[in-house]
């Protein structure tokens, strides 16, 4: 494998290295920038690699690679030659290896900022980072021993173990596997779960980035597509010796393979933590064992004692359906939170689990509870951008449409924030939306969502004159952004005042100007000579 090392002129150089020469070394995990801007093999030899938006991050892999006192560092961009086929394929089919032998495995999340931010707003933000939606992050967070974790601006965020639970929470994977139990110890169906929701930006990766988790070589066919790849591996899995009990439905050799793992996961956390089999068959979705654990009067709402999570909270978070019926059945609990005052609601829709939170809601379970960031089940729906979800939950009747969370934001405010106009229409459409409040319209206004205007507008509540903490009206911070579109919806309104002064005496007029906006210049001073 090639490896990368830091020059006295702070250039970088690669050295090829075999088997037991190969020293102690860093790797970096990220997600791949767009339109070619991440720095190739051939940029390195071409001494143009400074100039790709992806050579920050190999700086940062450098200098966080000598603090830990690693001389060697790779990363996958530049240190595979991706025009050779052949080492590209041998490159893939070793990944998962070379990741468990880095003695570091740092995390590199571009879309998580830790600089002036309270813990609740970055591991908001770690949780919904694309990273953990990308095919190939997953053997990256799987195989090596110690993975720490970066935000855009370096600061360490932890590592694998100290944010084992968001991880969990972001990902569905069990946290044993996170806490390095072999993967061997999983079945094939638990590990191909963990792929559910990810994506892969070449088709036939989704299928080549399972091969080290699945513990598979087969040759790399760029082109076959992604339809044949995973048939490729599909046959091998089906060579494999334990074929046949992976293919069981609900048969006694089905059930003697979920005992065996229940029995590993007792053997695996030990006595002191005191896990009953019920928590664990909810966890790994085993309704078959759970339905005899309750038909044996099991204590249904019994809680894990690191979480504080019931079966019926594990079941819902994991988007077992088979056994969150069970639980109901068996008069569960529906509202019990756990240490983060997370409910299984709350933890079927953070995971986007529709079936379980449509037997959830069928049930009646409170849909208003607060977890500790105080987010609601629509307000964490609106967050994910999750349409559907946000459907159910409107259809209830039930719902609190204006509950704010701990930064103040109401499901409208967070739907307007991200552009999702679909949703925004769904909320006003509900009629029970407090649209008065400044905040929705400022933020449109500001930033320029024009449709998203024309929606709050077209409720005839809103007050266009609303003013920020800087005095600033929507008409104000519309000129000063250059929007002009949305500067003539707002003037049409006839409702606003165009010469209105901020607490600085700015203008609408004057912070067009200041910005050099001159259409939108223009635009107000024929309004204003009217």
């Amino acid at each position: 494998m090639r490896l990368l090392r830091t020059n006295p002129d702070g250039s970088f150089s690669l050295t090829w290295f075999v088997g037991d020469r190969i020293p102690r070394y860093a790797i970096l995990s990220h997600r791949w920038e767009e339109d070619n801007h991440e720095v190739t093999l051939e940029d390195l030899s071409n001494g143009v690699a400074s100039s790709k938006k992806g050579y920050k991050k190999i700086q940062f892999c450098a200098e966080q690679a000598k603090k830990d006192g690693l001389e060697f560092f790779w990363v996958d961009s530049c240190c595979i030659d991706k025009t050779s086929s052949a080492e590209l394929s041998e490159a893939i089919n070793s990944m998962f290896r070379w990741y468990r032998k880095a003695a570091k495995c740092y995390v590199y999340l571009s879309d998580v900022t830790a600089a002036n931010c309270s813990q609740t707003q970055w591991q908001s933000a770690f949780r919904q980072s694309t990273w953990f939606t990308r095919g190939w992050t997953l053997q990256e967070l799987l195989a090596p021993r110690s993975v720490e974790f970066f935000s855009h601006d370096n600061e360490r965020l932890g590592d694998k173990v100290s944010l084992e639970q968001q991880i969990h929470e972001a990902t569905g994977i069990t946290v044993r596997a996170l806490q390095g139990m072999p993967l061997v110890q999983f079945s094939l169906d638990e590990r191909l779960q963990w792929m559910v929701n990810r994506k892969t930006t070449i088709e036939e990766d989704f299928a080549y980035c399972l091969l080290g988790v699945l513990n598979i070589h087969i040759p790399l066919l760029y082109g076959e597509g992604a339809e044949n790849a995973c048939f490729r591996l599909f046959e091998e899995i089906n060579k494999r010796s334990d074929v046949y009990l992976f293919r069981q439905g609900r048969s006694a050799f089905y059930i003697i393979k979920e005992a065996t793992w229940l029995i590993q996961e007792i053997d695996w956390y030990g006595v002191k933590t005191d896990p009953t089999p019920l928590l664990l068959a909810a966890r790994l979705g085993m309704a078959t064992l759970a339905k005899l654990l309750l038909d044996g009067e099991a204590r249904v709402d019994l809680e894990d004692p690191r979480s504080g999570r019931t079966p019926l909270s594990w079941a819902a978070g994991s988007g077992h359906e088979a056994v969150v019926k069970l639980l109901l059945e068996a008069e569960a609990d529906i509202n019990l939170k756990d240490k983060e005052d997370q409910t299984p609601l709350l933890l079927a829709v953070g995971n986007r689990h529709e079936a379980v939170i449509k037997l959830l809601l069928e049930a009646e379970a409170d849909i208003n509870l607060k977890d500790k960031e105080g987010q609601t089940p629509l307000l964490l729906a609106v967050r994910n951008r999750h349409e559907a979800v946000v459907k159910l939950l409107l259809a209830t009747g039930r719902v609190d449409v204006n509950l704010e969370d701990l930064l103040g934001q109401t499901p409208l405010l967070l739907a307007v924030r991200n552009r999702h106009e679909a949703v925004v229409k769904l909320l006003l459409a509900t009629c029970r939306v407090n649209v008065d409040l400044e905040k929705p319209l400022l933020s449109a206004a500001r930033n320029g969502h024009e449709a998203v205007v024309k929606l709050l507008l077209a409720t005839g509540r809103v007050d266009v004159d609303s003013n920020d903490r800087y005095g600033q009206t929507p008409l104000s911070l519309a000129a000063k952004g250059g929007h002009k579109a949305v500067v003539k919806l707002l003037l049409a309104t006839g409702r606003v005042d165009v010469d209105s002064n901020d607490r600085y005496g700015q203008t609408p007029l004057s912070l067009a100007a200041k910005g050099g906006h001159e259409a939108v210049v223009k635009l107000l001073k024929s309004f204003s000579s009217r």
